[in-house]
């Protein structure tokens, strides 16, 4: 987001489960499907 922050959703309940906030704005993300390992990739 341009606000840098990050947040993950799930979306059965519309819960957040994870937010991050970063300094800069965030244009990209890029995450691991696979859940025994756990990427987020943020640019």
């Amino acid at each position: 987001s341009i606000d840098g922050t990050v947040r993950i959703w799930e979306i059965e309940t519309g819960r957040c489960l994870r937010d991050w906030k970063f300094d800069e704005p965030i244009l990209h993300v890029a995450w691991n499907p696979i859940s025994e390992l756990p990427i987020l990739a943020v640019a």
